[in-house]
Formats: C-alpha cells, sequence, structure tokens
C-alpha cells in the first residue's frame, strides 16, 4: 500500500506513538517528521511505547540521516520505553537503514512484518522491560568467584547488559561484579560498578540482569546512555 506522506499520532489512553513513513522520503519530509514526533512526544506519559511503520518506504535520501538520529536521541531523551519498528525485508532501501542503525548507538528496537504482530508484541510483554542501548565497543570488566574476565557490552539498560567476546565464561545463575567505564565528563558519573546474576551463556557471549541497583544509580545510569547516544551523533555529523 501507498503512503504518500509520514504522519505521527499519539494515542494517550495507550501511552503509545505511532509513526507511519512515507514511501518516498525527502529531506524536507523527515525534519517535517521529527518536527511532528517532538510534538507528540509532550502528550504521551515516561515509558512511552513506540511503533514506526518503515514497511511503506521505498526511496530515502542519505542527508536524511542525521535528522533519524536526532529523532532517536529525542525519543532516549524522552524516555522511550519499548520500541517496535514494522518492515519490508524484500525492500533493499530498508536493509540499508537498518544496516546502518545497527552499527551506530542508539536504542535497540524489536523488528516485526507487520502493525498486527507489533500490536501483539507490545500486548504480550505488559511487563516492561528497561530499553537497552547500542554501544560501540565499550568495554567491561567483570569478576566470577574471584576470577577476572573482559568483554565488549553490546547493548546496556539501566536492568542489565548483553556481553560478547567474553574471556572468561560465567555459568548461568552466576553471581558477577562488574565494572563500566566512560570517558570523563564533569557532570555524569563515568564508572559504574554494578552487581548481576548471569541470565544466559551462548558461544562468547552472556547477559546479566542488574542486582539491587537502586533508583538514584538507575538515574545516573540513565543519564550516562542518553549521554552516550548524543556522543555518537556529535562524533559522526559534527556540522549538527
Amino acid at each position: 500500500m501507498s503512503v504518500k506522506k509520514s504522519k505521527v499520532v499519539a494515542n494517550i489512553k495507550k501511552n503509545r506513538l505511532y509513526i507511519t513513513v512515507a514511501d518516498r522520503l525527502s529531506k524536507k519530509e523527515i525534519d517535517s517528521l521529527y518536527t511532528e514526533i517532538r510534538f507528540c512526544v509532550v502528550d504521551l506519559q515516561p515509558g512511552f511505547d513506540v511503533i514506526t511503520d518503515f514497511s511503506a518506504c521505498t526511496i530515502g535520501v542519505l542527508s536524511g540521516l542525521p535528522t533519524f538520529r536526532k529523532i532517536s536521541n529525542h525519543l532516549i531523551a524522552s524516555k522511550v520505553g519499548r520500541v517496535v519498528r514494522v518492515i519490508d525485508e524484500t525492500k533493499v532501501i530498508q536493509k540499508q537503514f537498518f544496516n546502518y542503525t545497527a552499527r551506530s548507538q542508539g536504542y535497540k528496537a524489536e523488528t516485526l512484518n507487520s502493525l498486527e504482530e507489533a500490536e501483539e508484541f507490545l500486548s504480550a510483554t505488559e511487563d516492561k522491560v528497561a530499553l537497552p542501548i547500542r554501544l560501540y565497543e565499550r568495554s567491561v570488566a567483570y569478576t566470577d568467584r574471584g576470577q577476572p574476565g573482559e568483554g565488549v557490552i553490546t547493548c546496556l539498560s539501566v536492568n542489565g547488559c548483553d556481553i560478547h567476546s567474553a574471556t572468561l565464561l560465567p555459568q548461568e545463575g552466576a553471581r558477577i561484579s562488574l565494572t563500566v567505564t566512560f570517558n570523563a565528563h564533569e557532570d555524569i558519573p563515568d564508572r559504574f560498578e554494578l552487581k548481576a546474576k548471569v541470565s544466559w551463556v551462548e558461544d562468547d557471549r552472556f547477559g546479566v540482569e542488574f542486582d539491587d541497583i537502586d533508583a538514584d544509580h538507575k538515574d545516573k545510569l540513565w543519564k550516562r546512555l542518553v549521554y552516550e547516544s548524543q556522543r555518537d551523533l556529535a562524533d559522526k555529523f559534527p556540522q549538527l
């Protein structure tokens, strides 16, 4: 189905943002989309969900990528909850776009093939989890039963993280200590000491859920994640 104009709708009752992307995306269209999203997000509560329907999009412009990064960062800063993308895997432009986003810092969205699947997914996951943020080559040190290990964080949220290239694989259910260090910043903590339980292990990768992280530490970690996504934008698109 052809979609001539992008549109944004805020469903206040569901606390959900619906974004429909037009089949032909010009730079002007993308900028207009960004403006509409900022207006609509004001009406929603923190933790709101987003469904973005890209399935009709066939033509886009590379000059619009920085604005898409701005949209992503604005949603993160507004404390978005779950994010779902509806795509058509047969369309080349969509493959190119999502290959790009997979290589940059930003939120990790669920990808599905229809609006119906997106609605069902959100209904089935009412117990909301914290939005995971992709990080680029962020190293982590950890200790398992007194033995040191190192790895690279692929996704980090205020509730847990995924680690790959692990030098020491803990067992599922193990309790470990982690240290995540960021570049120094005068207003935001750059070092986080965390206790965690290993929730899954596969090959050289594993995931953890943080133990007993209080609201204050969650807030500080979230602010750091917001900053990291914005820093990625500044590094890649210094003209903005």
